[in-house]
């Protein structure tokens, strides 16, 4: 307790302030008065002129926090920043998501689709219409052997 009221009364002399940032968004880079200060989580309080300043939060990937902050002579202020992802069409920074596989495509699944209408027609029809598979006597020739006579 001695050590609190102690620091709070040299930063009070020296005319200066702390501010405590607090976000979720850890490694986002931490600008006060357009100056680097760090990347959160910041490892302590940053110690500040009495007065306006202007604090902005940024990474990449995400929107940027902008804000003021009135620093106070011997007090400490905490500013929470909320950081959110940008969407993926808006991101450049977020790689683009894997192609479709071969059977993730709608035309992969046509084929196959007509491939059995067709088969099932084929065997289908013939059968419905009294006659059974095709033989040489359909086909006659000499790209035709019938496996029936031998």
């Amino acid at each position: 307790m001695k050590w609190g009221i102690f620091l709070w009364a040299i930063l009070a002399a020296r005319g200066r302030g702390e501010l405590v940032v607090h976000s979720a968004t850890v490694g986002a880079e931490v600008f006060v008065d357009g100056q680097p200060v760090g990347a959160v989580p910041l490892a302590a309080p940053l110690e500040l002129s009495a007065g306006q300043h202007t604090v902005k939060i940024t990474k990449r990937g995400f929107t940027d926090f902008l804000g003021t902050v009135e620093a106070v002579a011997g007090e400490t202020r905490e500013l929470r920043a909320e950081l959110r992802e940008l969407p993926v069409t808006e991101n450049p920074f977020r790689p683009a998501p894997p192609p479709a596989r071969w059977y993730e495509h709608w035309y992969v699944w046509a084929s196959g689709a007509a491939l059995v209408v067709a088969v099932t027609a084929a065997l289908v029809i013939p059968a419905a219409f009294g006659g059974g598979p095709s033989s040489c006597q359909d086909f006659p020739g000499s790209f035709c052997y019938d496996l029936r006579r031998h």
